[in-house]
């Protein structure tokens, strides 16, 4: 009989818990509801959408014409995209005419 007065008492501790957490996820869980209707309600009246987007970066395409000789790259970073048109552009010809006055870059979506 002890013994089961025993298991009792331990157990009722731990079911006091258990209900104070169920409680609170069960409050939690009507703010959230709560947030949701407004946030709907308030779609409807400036319809607004709610959706996840990924957006593409851009991607940039550069190039420089020297004498005749047309040197391009792309990248998704303008900077990246001329130097990469610009070191083309050196190795074959003097660097004086390969600056980034000359380079002309596009951006694409």
């Amino acid at each position: 009989m002890f013994i089961i007065f025993l298991a009792a008492a331990t157990i009722l501790p731990t079911t006091a818990v258990a209900d104070s957490r169920i409680d609170r996820l069960e409050r939690t869980v009507a703010e959230l509801g709560e947030r949701i209707r407004k946030l709907e309600q308030q779609n409807r009246q400036q319809h607004i959408i709610i959706e996840n987007r990924q957006t593409k970066q851009p991607v940039y395409a550069c190039n420089v014409s020297v004498f005749g000789h047309s040197y391009e790259a792309s990248a998704d970073n303008e900077g990246i995209a001329r130097q990469q048109v610009r070191k083309a552009c050196a190795a074959e010809q003097n660097a004086m005419f390969c600056t980034d006055r000359e380079i002309k870059c596009r951006k694409y979506p």
